[in-house]
């Protein structure tokens, strides 16, 4: 049972101004999609409007049937409506209409006569429409469903009016509805624009053909927001002055910046929204990050001290931020999920560059968070190295007391993570500068974090593998290096980050480079002081040869069997090489000669030959030959050969 199909509350208060709220095309929408004209079926849709109607009617007590079952008209009027049930019965008479004029259409070129029926139901259809438009007016309903009703029953006049070739009456009537629902979708949610835009989409091609129809330039080609300014002179300044009256309607429930839009620059990218709250937790972020930033004290003080509530309250701007950040992306989620379920619902011209814009503002947003954690991991990798270097005695929130050198490791992998997850948005494989410039940080950071893991094994007085480390540590910088200048390349106005990333990279190498002499001073020191002479280790490696040790290689005995072997050892015989050489093998004859197959070799008549017996015809085989004698005769006469 439908849920809004339950009794009326007698004694119901009268309605205040505004309280009266019907969504027009939410229920049109959602009813047409469940009831069958998700596969054009007219008569289903038709027969579901009939018993809503009736099921409507009896839940508000106006029902038809009097005494005695006779039909008693009860129309609905200002004064019996009590509640948004009654609206739905006007909507729903005015479906019921549409619906079988539409099912008459297709039955319009077999049965002319049924012209007259399909379009005495548009004018019910209409004449519905109308009055609902007219209760919810004398009702004071509130603007949005003034203007959703308004619009609804303009279109319904405006197929009435498309029947009857009334061409110029049909095209100011979907112009007004166009104009409804544009406004309609600029101040509304998500769903609300979807389905407001699948009705412009529906009546456009409609638009179009009344042009046509009146001798409209460029009606094929021109934009049909064109089409509409070539009307004549009092229809456009009705359409001027509709425009107006509804932007002062729609004042009140949405917040509009010009066209009721905001805008969010990224990287050259305009991104358009309307999520006003999203757009100050953005703003609110990047103010906070801009400001960290830019703040040039440092928690470190200079004599090797640091003040603590300094520190505290660096890092508690970081947390502020990011708690803005994860607002700003709660919100941009929210608008890509319930633009999906809009999407999945109605279809429509404009829905996948909304989508796009707001998968775009998603990434956006993410990236931005992305990037504070990146700058707070460095600052608190800062911070751990100061102590662990005793520049301070401080603690810093989310450090521990003695920091460890897995902590800075855990930081540089942090960092590293966002980078790459900041490399797989769309809109970064796109931005060829952006992707290298991402792609430059993370090998410049790898590259310190072997660095860093460097010094760490030189402090154990493990210099071979820190030497190991700082090679290591010096291909990420190459790389860093190679993709920072494809950077540049790809983006000519390099900017400032751009600027600071090659000073950081050439800082990065320095140390490398540093760190590498000292370790090779270090070890060589170590050799020293354990008494190894690095010189006679050189001059023994220069004199190492291949075969030291081994003689001259002699070959496997399987293979010089011919030969007489007169020192063999015993103790290495040399039998067989290990791993056997490869041999040449022949390779398969692509074809076979196969003719003497076809050829018959005079065998059998050498043997005869031998014993003194003629020689026997090619195919001629020895039951032939025995049947040519007085069997052969006798046959033959009877005509059996």
């Amino acid at each position: 049972m439908d849920p809004m199909d339950t009794d009326a509350p007698t004694g119901a208060l009268p309605l205040q101004p505004g309280e009266l709220y019907l969504n027009v095309l939410a229920l049109t929408n959602e009813a047409r999609n469940m009831h069958g004209l998700r596969h054009q079926d007219y008569q289903r849709y038709r027969q579901f409007c009939a018993n809503k109607v009736q099921r409507l009617r009896k839940g508000c007590n106006l029902v038809q049937a009097g005494a005695k079952r006779r039909f008693e008209k009860k129309p609905v009027t200002a004064e019996v409506v009590t509640g948004e049930k009654h609206l739905q019965l006007l909507l729903f008479e005015a479906e019921r209409g549409w619906a079988y004029a539409m099912e008459l259409k297709a039955e319009v070129r077999d049965e002319p006569r049924k012209r007259f029926h399909q379009v005495k139901r548009l004018k019910k259809a209409v004449e519905a429409a109308k009055r609902l438009h007219d209760i919810c007016q004398n009702c004071q309903a509130d603007n949005r469903t003034l203007l959703d009703v308004q619009a609804y029953a303009a279109t319904m006049a405006g197929f009435l009016f498309f029947e009857q070739q009334r061409w110029e009456e049909a095209l100011d009537k979907f112009a007004t509805a166009r104009v409804i629902y544009q406004r309609l979708a600029k101040a509304g949610t998500a769903q609300q624009e979807a389905l407001c835009q699948s009705v412009i989409d529906s009546i456009d091609p409609s638009i179009r053909f009344c042009a046509y129809n009146l001798k409209i330039k460029g009606a094929q080609n021109l934009e049909i927001s064109s089409l509409i300014e070539q009307t004549n002179e009092s229809s456009r300044s009705e359409l001027r002055s509709l425009e107006a009256r509804v932007g002062s309607m729609l004042s009140d429930i949405s917040s509009e910046n010009n066209d009721g839009t905001f805008k969010i620059r990224w990287r050259g990218r305009i991104i358009p929204t309307r999520n006003e709250k999203l757009v100050e937790a953005i703003s609110e972020t990047v103010k906070t990050f801009e400001g960290l930033k830019g703040s040039t004290p440092r928690p470190i003080l200079l004599d090797g001290t640091s003040d603590t509530a300094v520190l505290d309250a660096h890092f508690e701007r970081f947390e502020k931020a990011l708690a803005s950040a994860a607002i700003a992306l709660h919100l941009a989620k929210e608008d890509v999920k319930n633009d999906e379920l809009a999407t999945a619902k109605v279809k429509s011209s404009k829905g996948d560059q909304n989508s796009a814009n707001l998968q775009l503002a998603l990434a956006y947003v993410t990236f931005l968070r992305l990037s504070i954690s990146i700058d707070r991991n460095l600052e608190l990798i800062e911070v751990a190295k100061s102590k662990r270097h005793g520049q301070g005695r401080f603690l810093a929130k989310g450090m521990k007391k003695g920091a460890k050198p897995e902590d800075i490791v855990r930081f540089y992998d942090a960092i590293i993570q966002g980078l790459d997850d900041m490399k797989k948005f769309g809109v970064v494989d796109s931005d060829l500068a952006l992707h290298s410039f991402l792609s430059a940080q993370s090998h410049m950071y790898k590259a310190q974090r072997a660095t860093f893991i460097a010094q760490t094994y030189s402090s154990l007085d493990k210099h071979g593998e820190a030497l190991a480390l700082y090679e290591r540590a010096n291909e990420h910088v190459v790389h860093a290096r190679a993709q920072a200048e494809g950077a540049a390349r790809h983006d000519t106005g390099a900017g400032e980050d751009l600027l600071q990333l090659r000073d950081k990279i050439l800082r990065t190498e320095t140390d490398i480079r540093g760190g590498k002499i000292k370790e090779q001073g270090k070890w060589y020191l170590e050799q020293h002081q354990r008494g190894v002479s690095v010189d006679g280790i050189s001059k023994g490696i220069q004199n190492i040869e291949l075969n030291d040790g081994y003689g001259e290689i002699q070959a496997p005995v399987t293979s010089r069997l011919n030969t007489f072997i007169s020192d063999f050892d015993g103790s290495n015989p040399n039998l067989i090489a290990i791993p056997p050489s490869f041999l040449p093998a022949p390779c398969k004859p692509l074809f076979f000669d196969i003719a003497y197959n076809g050829l018959d070799f005079p065998v059998s008549n050498i043997e005869r030959r031998s014993t003194g017996l003629e020689r026997r015809r090619r195919g001629e085989s020895e039951e032939e030959e025995k049947a040519k004698g007085i069997m052969g005769v006798l046959s033959g006469l009877w005509g059996r050969k």
